[in-house]
């Protein structure tokens, strides 16, 4: 696999989430990145979108039905165990004593059982903000939803604000439900919010 530079366009902790994730190490942030694209060239499907000059603008990760996001160990291999290594113990201990359990009981009551088994996850649909508006997130998500109504299947995200969940809604995804998660770098708790598209 060729490598490229992840860059945070905006401020790097304006993301409340990327700056969750990180603990508040910027360092992290393009290790963390790299670590989602390898295990989704691995296991999943990643999709770019380019500029005249072929540098990427934007960038979707998809896990199909039955595939998740570091669920291997061949896949955590591939970077994440680095970002766990290299994470404070505050960090750790934010996400595998408040993230993951919030995350799955907000998951199993957002999302039905057959929606979790049938359904392409977009782990990450990212467009460089001097790029947005230009129908890139659309072009990252049409693929796939072809795919999706081809085998019954749904599409499945979790946006991480407000503004984002208003933009797949207006890409006709369908809100399914909120939860705001505390932070362990402020005090400010952040949104996760579940939208599907499909029948």
């Amino acid at each position: 696999m060729s490598e490229f530079s992840v860059q945070q366009r905006s401020n790097e902790f304006s993301d409340a989430v990327t700056a969750a994730f990180s603990g508040g190490d910027p360092e992290l942030i393009d290790l963390n990145y790299r670590s989602m694209i390898r295990a989704a060239l691995h296991s999943g499907e990643v999709y770019f979108a380019t500029d005249a000059s072929g540098k990427i603008v934007a960038v979707g990760i998809w896990f199909a039905p039955g595939q998740e996001l570091w669920a291997t160990e061949k896949q955590r291999a591939l970077g994440f165990n680095d970002v766990i290594k290299a994470s404070s113990p505050k960090t750790i201990e934010w996400l595998v004593g408040t993230y993951k359990p919030i995350m799955a009981e907000f998951v199993s009551k957002a999302l039905s059982p057959r929606v979790k088994k049938d359904t392409w996850f977009a782990n990450v649909i990212a467009t460089d903000p001097a790029y947005q508006r230009r129908g890139l997130a659309r072009a990252l998500i049409e693929p796939v939803y072809q795919k999706a109504l081809a085998n019954n299947a749904l599409l499945a995200t979790c946006a991480v604000s407000d503004t984002n969940c208003t933009v797949f809604k207006k890409l006709g995804w369908e809100y399914k439900g909120r939860v705001d998660i505390p932070s362990p770098v402020s005090s400010d708790p952040f949104p996760i919010i579940c939208l599907t598209r499909g029948s």
